[in-house]
C-alpha cells in the first residue's frame, strides 16, 4: 500500500467506526499550468477547438464558473478575462510546421 492510500485509510479510521476494505485505488496527476491559473480560450491554429484546462487542485471549485466563461465566449464572444485567457501563453506556442 503506498503512503498516500495509507495515510487516507488511516485518517478515514480515526473518524469512523467503520471497518472498511480498499478494492481498487487510482491516483493521477492534476494538469496545471506556470502560473497556477487555468486557461481557456480558442486553439491558437486550429479556430474551432476551445481549451479549459489547467485547474490543478481547484477543479471542482472552479469548473463551473470557467465552462460558462468559455461557454460565453462560444456563443457570443464575450470578453475572457486576461487572467485566464489562453493567449497569456501565445510566446510559448510552438506549431509543428
Amino acid at each position: 500500500m503506498n503512503g498516500t492510500k495509507k495515510e487516507l485509510l488511516n485518517k478515514l479510521k480515526k473518524i469512523t467506526n467503520l471497518n472498511c476494505t480498499i478494492i481498487q485505488h487510482q491516483a493521477h496527476i492534476r494538469p496545471s499550468t506556470l502560473d497556477r491559473e487555468p486557461f481557456l480560450g480558442e486553439h491558437p491554429k486550429y479556430k474551432n477547438i476551445f481549451i479549459l484546462n489547467g485547474f490543478g487542485t481547484r477543479g471542482i471549485s472552479m469548473a463551473a464558473y470557467l465552462s460558462k466563461i468559455i461557454l460565453d465566449y462560444i456563443e457570443n464572444k464575450s470578453h475572457i478575462p486576461t487572467y485566464y485567457d489562453i493567449k497569456r501563453y501565445e510566446n510559448l506556442y510552438n506549431p509543428l510546421k
